[in-house]
């Protein structure tokens, strides 16, 4: 996942920002990237509530997060064949 972040360019640094500012730009790296609309505002995220949109939220990232990861796998297994790597079976 952090390769394909660095690939498309995301600042990494984000991870050091105060909370307000780093849900606000990682709802902007998940609108830019995979347009995927975050349902809650910042303000909301750190309040008491909202739980059934939080829950949302962290699922939905889960999916995100599974398909990257299968396409870098895939994008791989391609490479390596484009490269003349043989199959064991071969």
């Amino acid at each position: 996942m952090v390769g394909y972040l660095k690939k498309n360019k995301v600042n990494m640094e984000i991870r050091y920002l105060a909370e307000a500012k780093f849900l606000k730009h990682i709802s902007k790296v998940l609108m830019d990237l995979f347009k995927y609309r975050v349902q809650l505002a910042p303000e909301q995220f750190a309040t008491t509530g909202f739980a059934e949109r939080k829950m949302c939220l962290l699922l939905d990232v889960f999916d995100i997060v599974k398909k990257v990861r299968k396409m870098s796998k895939v994008d791989a297994h391609l490479t390596r064949q484009e490269e003349g790597w043989n199959h064991p079976c071969d």
